[in-house]
């Protein structure tokens, strides 16, 4: 009988956990203005690791574009009114035209002529890794942009229009925004996925890498820009580590979407950079945890410390 009950136990058990997944809030169910904290499900496979506070959905749309179906949310933390960090969730899918969606992802990708916004080289990169092979590809793109110049005089007019809804909702809020930001772009699409196209990006204040002022924002003659950044030591140092933890977030999503061998990205161009120290660091620390070493409360202390 108690062998009955535990069989019973085990199967109900494994049901609400599948229910639990299978209703399980996504980035799709959110609307302008909802508060969100904590991790965040993409799809059934690939869950973000929001860092801590509440993160505000400054846009959200969904719509289709060709044989894409399009969904977009935007996250914002806010520090006194002004923008401090931005998630970025972007899903196309498309199944049903798989000759058309991939035309239309490789020309997105690798062939839009727009200065510094595809998985292309460009001057002001601080980082580029691709992997391209037939339709699938994986990118990471690392820059700092210029606010201003993006939100509101980008190249193309259907950029400006692309904006309207964010900008709408800064001015209603009256919220500011700084003028120069670091931003990593994550890009991945393979049959494998499902028919799938994942593009992640994370746009965060340089203060909180430590920058003790403001800097220049123009896309050529800023601290930041790579002909320039080894005159500046802090606009290097502070570089360093967002594309430390950038490297670090994409190598998550690699390794969350199981994605093939062929297809990790190998970041073989790193020479300033040791790609490897975070993930080391924290792989470190997670075994410590594992072996009793430490408490979850040092542990969790330990690990907020090497990612902030």
């Amino acid at each position: 009988m108690k062998k009955i009950l535990f069989i019973f136990y085990v199967f109900f058990a494994v049901l609400f956990f599948e229910f639990e997944q299978a209703n399980a809030k996504t980035f799709k169910d959110f609307r302008q203005n909802h508060i969100h904290s904590g991790d965040l499900k993409i799809d059934k496979k690939l869950t973000l690791k929001f860092p801590e506070g509440e993160w505000i959905v400054a846009n959200r749309e969904g719509d289709s574009y060709g044989p894409l179906r399009i969904n977009l949310t935007t996250f914002v933390q806010l520090k006194n009114k002004e923008i401090s960090k931005v998630i970025e969730v972007l899903v196309f899918t498309g199944g049903l035209y798989p000759t058309d969606m991939n035309h239309y992802i490789e020309h997105d990708t690798f062939y839009q002529n727009i200065e510094g916004y595809s998985c292309k080289k460009y001057k002001g990169n601080a980082l580029l890794e691709v992997y391209k092979r037939g339709s699938a590809h994986n990118c990471l793109r690392v820059r700092h942009i210029d606010v201003q110049r993006h939100l509101y005089n980008p190249p193309k007019d259907w950029q400006k229009t692309a904006s309207a809804q964010f900008r709408a909702w800064m001015r209603r809020n009256e919220i500011t925004i700084p003028d120069l930001l670091l931003w990593s772009y994550h890009s991945y699409f393979a049959r494998t996925q499902a028919g799938r196209w994942t593009v992640i990006s994370y746009v965060e204040d340089p203060k909180h890498y430590g920058a003790k002022k403001k800097y220049n924002p123009d896309r050529y003659n800023s601290e930041f820009h790579p002909n320039k950044i080894n005159n500046f030591p802090e606009a290097k140092k502070i570089m360093q580590k967002f594309i430390e933890k950038s490297i670090y977030r994409h190598k998550e999503i690699e390794r969350m979407y199981k994605i093939p061998k062929r297809h990790v990205l190998k970041f073989s161009n790193i020479t300033s950079v040791n790609s490897n120290n975070l993930a080391d660091d924290l792989k470190k620390l997670s075994d410590l945890y594992n072996k009793g070493a430490l408490t979850k409360e040092e542990y969790e202390k330990a690990k907020k410390n090497l990612l902030k």
